[in-house]
């Protein structure tokens, strides 16, 4: 379980994820060996060796988006600006931006872009992903400062001014929310001036200092990214197989042309290093070759390739069979007995809530302020605790939603194919109110909203690795919430946090719910 309060109005998140189970990507780079004897045998070594160049030389751009970047220092704020007007932020932001398009080895997509097609999706009742995206950058101006100084002799003077700024970065894999690099960088600028006396005045602040120094800040953080970026593997998702025809996400502006070919590997099991305490990626296995033979879409967000298998199957290794909306419109009847037994298993009166979901019930029936629930998971044992404001990122089990307006229902019996909404004029299938891999989480405006308003963030039972539950308690210690960490062991993320008790959440949880009400009972009474 993982959680979040504030003392006028508190938070609380469960955690759950899914993982894209293929991904193509493409081939490592030939081994250099000794050349054959015979001459037939260098002949046929030569062929090989111009076509693994071929396949060397294809220079694929990686996709990638930037999306939030922040200003963590006091300068550039004022009480009159709200948090959404962050103009250094922006310019960190622009100048990553320009120095990754320059670099001519990326399709980057920006905030402003994801914030542009989700409006655009919600305008259109469609759901927004970024599937093809290989990496999201977050980043802050985590340092930021000016100073003046200067010597006086008997005929002259001079003044020295100086601006110096740092900002962190980190990457995060847009397949599994995993952050998996980080760096920082620093830059400064400075000018100098003199006058000779009785000459006039030197000038004033030089403002095009501030864009040098974190033009200098970004450049010294800019090649690490590119170079991390570029020592993964490019990959790429499958979208869909219909027949004997495979599409992918990326086409030409990638520089994915017909003809190439790649190899189909399955993600491998994520697993927790007992040495190093990080998640890594186990290896995955080779189960197909495809070969593109055409490309389609017109920009970076829509664009795609289809490809035929050469060798190899597919059919063992599905893509998530049960958690994408390609899995759902290609064979329904799985996905809906899937969620049907768990829809079953969740009403079975051995599936109670525990002393944690009661404890937080009743802190929100106690507490003389707002609690609010942000759970990842898709059960309803909060409710039963007894909590009542919660938002469902990931939705519900005992719901159900037109697959064509998004209309919701509550739905605790089988949801059947061919069982169709009442909503549409035509009307359309039902499908589990649930968020699938390459949809966008539920109500992230509200959840953003919580944040900002928490006086008091306590996370529970999270690993800090998967975003973006994971960057909620950097946005809520922005906003100036305390932070409190409640876990087995410290999570990815425990930096962040002000706070932290390590146990089970059935015994911390209601403890801690004890000092909160006990604490508030005693402000009242004094």
């Amino acid at each position: 379980m993982k959680a979040m309060l504030t003392h006028k109005k508190y938070l609380i998140i469960i955690a759950a994820g899914i993982l894209l189970q293929a991904c193509a990507i493409q081939p490592e780079p030939p081994v250099e060996t000794e050349a054959p004897a015979s001459i037939e045998e260098q002949k046929a070594a030569q062929q090989k060796a111009m076509q693994e160049a071929s396949t060397k030389e294809l220079n694929l751009k990686r996709k990638i988006a930037i999306g939030r970047v922040s200003n963590e220092t006091i300068h550039g704020r004022s009480l009159l600006r709200d948090t959404h007007d962050d103009p250094l932020g922006k310019q960190v932001a622009d100048m990553l931006s320009q120095r990754l398009i320059e670099s001519g080895q990326f399709l980057v997509i920006e905030r402003p872009d994801i914030s542009r097609i989700q409006s655009e999706s919600d305008l259109a009742n469609t759901d927004f992903n970024m599937v093809g995206v290989d990496s999201l950058i977050l980043g802050s101006l985590t340092e930021f400062g000016r100073n003046t100084t200067g010597s006086k002799g008997f005929w002259s003077k001079s003044k020295k001014q100086t601006a110096s700024a740092k900002v962190a970065m980190r990457l995060v894999d847009i397949s599994n929310g995993l952050a998996y690099f980080s760096a920082t960088g620093a830059g400064e600028a400075s000018t100098e001036s003199g006058e000779i006396a009785f000459s006039g005045s030197t000038a004033s602040y030089d403002g095009s200092l501030n864009d040098k120094a974190i033009a200098n800040a970004v450049s010294d953080v800019v090649d690490d990214i590119i170079s991390n970026l570029n020592s993964r593997p490019w990959s790429t998702f499958i979208l869909s197989k219909e027949n004997n025809a495979l599409f992918i996400s990326g086409g030409k502006l990638q520089g994915i042309k017909a003809g190439m070919k790649f190899k189909i590997v399955t993600q491998g099991k994520k697993v927790k290093s007992p040495q190093t305490g990080f998640y890594i990626t186990l290896p995955g296995e080779s189960v197909a070759e495809i070969e593109i033979t055409s490309t389609f879409g017109d920009s970076e967000i829509n664009e795609g390739s289809v490809a035929k298998i050469t060798s190899g199957s597919i059919e063992n290794h599905k893509i998530e069979d049960v958690a994408t909306p390609e899995g759902f419109e290609k064979d329904p009847d799985l996905v809906q007995a899937f969620y049907n037994k768990r829809r079953h298993g969740l009403q079975s009166e051995n599936i109670q809530p525990n002393s944690a979901h009661k404890a937080l019930g009743e802190l929100e029936d106690k507490l003389d302020g707002k609690v609010t629930i942000i759970t990842q998971n898709i059960d309803n044992l909060h409710e039963r605790g007894g909590s009542n404001n919660i938002i469902h990122m990931h939705g519900e089990l005992l719901k159900a939603r037109c697959s064509e307006s998004n209309q919701v229902i509550d739905h605790k019996d089988n949801i059947e194919t061919g069982e169709l909404c009442h909503c549409c004029q035509i009307p359309a299938q039902m499908r589990p109110h649930i968020v699938w891999f390459g949809e966008m989480p539920l109500r992230m405006g509200d959840i953003y909203s919580a944040l900002e308003e928490a006086d008091l963030f306590i996370s529970i039972g999270t690993s800090g690795v998967v975003y973006p539950a994971a960057g909620f308690v950097h946005d809520a210690k922005m906003h100036g919430a305390h932070t409190i960490e409640i876990n087995l062991e410290p999570s990815a993320v425990e930096s962040e946090f002000e706070e932290k008790r390590y146990g089970k959440a059935s015994i911390e949880v209601p403890k801690l719910v004890g000092e909160l009400l006990c604490t508030e009972k005693g402000s009242l009474t004094a």
